[in-house]
């Protein structure tokens, strides 16, 4: 399971609506938690990577395998 900075950073490569999205959890599931994540290193501006699909990376990849895994929620 990757962790909430994990997924922070994650999303913050992207620039997608999902990303948005992911961010967005990340903020409220941090503020509700109490903890704070690191600012994510600029390599590449969001706008300059519009286009690309988050499926070519790795990371972005096992993310949503990690997600796909319904077995604990079976009993």
């Amino acid at each position: 399971m990757l962790t909430l900075q994990e997924l922070w950073d994650i999303a913050h490569r992207h620039a997608t609506k999902m990303a948005t999205a992911m961010v967005a959890a990340c903020l409220a599931k941090a503020d509700e938690l109490g903890v704070t994540l690191a600012k994510p290193p600029v390599t590449v501006t969001r706008t300059q990577e519009r286009g690309k699909r988050p499926t070519e990376h790795v990371e972005w990849e096992r993310m949503v395998r990690a997600n796909t895994d319904t077995a604990r929620n079976h009993c």
